[in-house]
């Protein structure tokens, strides 16, 4: 299976060269959309960090004062969700409960398989499929609470793995890192070394430090919170008892 991606367009476009776009992030490079997600070293081994990771999918080669902010948010947030229940994921009544739920879908989409064999009719082959379906569809309060948690603790589990083993890649190897020559990693692709890379993490954050922040107006609260207090009457109304002149 080939994993050769071009730069998208955007991403090499003078509009676009300030970051990575958000769901073009590495993580997805390294994790296979069915089967086995991993297999082998291929989002463990340097040579496969080297294919893969690109400025326009990786902040650290190109923005890397960003990706040291991105890094840390994503080792802080995802600690608690992805230990706090990982006893329940493997409670021997849970792997019990989901095991007899995956064998009879196994089992009745057998057929489908590459390697099939099954030599069934067609009326045998919809039978089944109808009974798939049916359970597919069927209510199960633990099944569906063991997806949920399947999909929050894998995910969490996985971006940490995967952002502390980029980290890794690229702390030990800066002086062959390909970075983003146009971007603010200018000065740290002629000179690749320890000190013109942090020079680069220190001089991103303080650009992000100097720019003020974006204000979309005051809220109600604190408009009328900060409002000297009046008279309920207003100051344009007659006295009672007097009249103009």
């Amino acid at each position: 299976m080939s994993r050769k991606r071009e730069a998208p367009a955007s991403a090499t476009s003078p509009a676009k060269k300030k970051g990575v776009p958000f769901f073009h992030h590495f993580p997805k490079d390294f994790l296979r959309p069915y089967g086995l997600a991993v297999q082998g070293g291929e989002a463990t081994d340097d040579a496969t960090f080297a294919a893969r990771l690109h400025p326009y999918t990786c902040e650290w080669l190109n923005r890397p004062g960003i990706a040291c902010s991105e890094f840390l948010a994503t080792l802080e947030e995802n600690l608690k969700p992805a230990f706090e229940n990982l006893d329940m994921l493997m409670n021997e009544e849970v792997q019990k409960h989901i095991t007899t739920h995956g064998k009879k879908l196994s089992k009745l989409l057998a057929f489908t398989k590459l390697d099939s064999a099954d030599a069934s009719s067609h009326a045998t082959k919809k039978k089944r499929c109808k009974r798939a379906f049916k359970q597919l569809r069927k209510k199960d309060e633990a099944t569906d609470a063991w997806i949920k948690e399947c999909i929050a603790t894998g995910a969490s589990m996985y971006l940490l793995g995967i952002h502390c083993r980029v980290a890794q890649y690229i702390a030990n190897n800066i002086p062959n890192l390909n970075v983003n020559v146009e971007g603010n990693l200018a000065a740290f692709a002629s000179d690749k070394n320890d000190s013109t890379y942090f020079d680069a993490i220190i001089s991103d954050v303080s650009k992000r430090n100097r720019q003020p922040p974006s204000s979309s107006g005051r809220s109600l609260r604190e408009i009328f919170s900060q409002r000297p207090a009046t008279s309920t009457r207003n100051s344009d109304d007659e006295q009672p008892g007097t009249s103009s002149q």
